[in-house]
């Protein structure tokens, strides 16, 4: 919590209240396998990493457009976003983050801190301080009296905050017929059922298989005694027995007692590769990378597309 007492020293009252809400993260853990959680997948949490990893290398500058000139200006964004946009998080923390937030929420706010500047002429400019990533429970837009677009904010310790849109940095993630809210359906919401049943079809198919593969490795076959031993005797070659199968590593016991051994064969299950390469490549192309970018073993062509379809966007 050394952040948050940093931040009360460095916003005093109600700032310090309102960027400890906004940057307090206490999202409640999932205890069973998925539930509606997409996001408690590996799989799910590489790709989206992925993408984000390479997000967080971009040098954000703030420029200026004259006609075909493009100026890169020595501004407060520029200065911020060249060392760190806050004072809890890196440049390339704060584009990782905010990419996290899109991709598992489909909108991202980014809240610009700023003091106004009053020139002797009259005229009034922003001075940059810091820029914040915010993690809203919930969200409302709407506009107030017919003239100013407003956003409600709720946040998780119950906290709920009213700003002007236009005040904040609304970045999205998959549309539907909203024209607002990003989400993937025509209200704005997310729908992960058909990913969800993809990611636990692959779950079913991994964790079955060393079940399966034990269960093939236990019974290797039936010994058939033909001679009438001793009691003991018999009891002692039965300790025997049992010992060389668990010690063996090919499955073949040596004994000095005569019988007949008659092989079980239970063979191990084997899942096509082609079945596991589909339900991996439905959550992959969700995000838009390929196995290659995935597994990081990738060529410039490989790595050029990712960029266009999942970085560029």
């Amino acid at each position: 919590m050394r952040a948050l007492d940093y931040l009360k020293n460095l916003f005093k009252g109600r700032e310090t209240k309102r960027y400890h809400a906004w940057l307090s993260d206490s999202a409640p853990i999932f205890t069973d396998s998925f539930g509606n959680n997409i996001y408690l997948s590996d799989f799910v949490n590489n790709a989206i990493d992925r993408v984000a990893s390479e997000i967080s290398k971009i040098e954000l500058k703030s420029v200026v457009e004259r006609g075909d000139m493009v100026q890169v200006q020595n501004d407060d964004i520029t200065r911020l976003f060249r060392f760190k946009p806050n004072p809890l998080q890196t440049t390339s923390d704060f584009f990782s983050s905010v990419e996290w937030l899109r991709r598992k929420y489909r909108n991202a706010f980014i809240y610009p801190q700023y003091e106004t500047i009053n020139l002797k002429d009259g005229r009034q400019f922003r001075r940059y301080l810091a820029f914040y990533p915010l993690n809203p429970k919930a969200i409302e837009i709407g506009v107030n009296n017919g003239q100013v677009w407003e956003i409600r904010m709720q946040f998780e310790d119950g906290s709920s905050y009213t700003l002007p849109y236009a005040d904040l940095i609304h970045i999205r993630w998959r549309r539907g017929t909203n024209t607002v809210i990003g989400g993937g359906d025509d209200y704005g919401r997310v729908n992960d059922m058909d990913l969800l049943n993809t990611i636990k079809a692959l779950d079913q198919t991994i964790q079955g298989l060393p079940k399966s593969i034990e269960a093939s490795l236990q019974i290797k076959g039936v010994y058939h005694v033909r001679t009438l031993a001793e009691q003991g005797k018999l009891l002692k070659e039965r300790d025997k027995f049992e010992e060389h199968i668990w010690s063996s590593r090919s499955g073949i016991v040596a004994t000095d007692l005569a019988g007949e051994f008659s092989p079980v064969n239970i063979r191990a299950p084997e899942i096509p590769k082609d079945v596991l390469d589909f339900l991996k490549a439905v959550i992959q192309e969700r995000y838009g990378i390929s196995a290659a970018i995935l597994s990081g073993d990738f060529n410039g062509e490989q790595h050029s597309a990712f960029y266009q379809t999942a970085i560029e966007d």
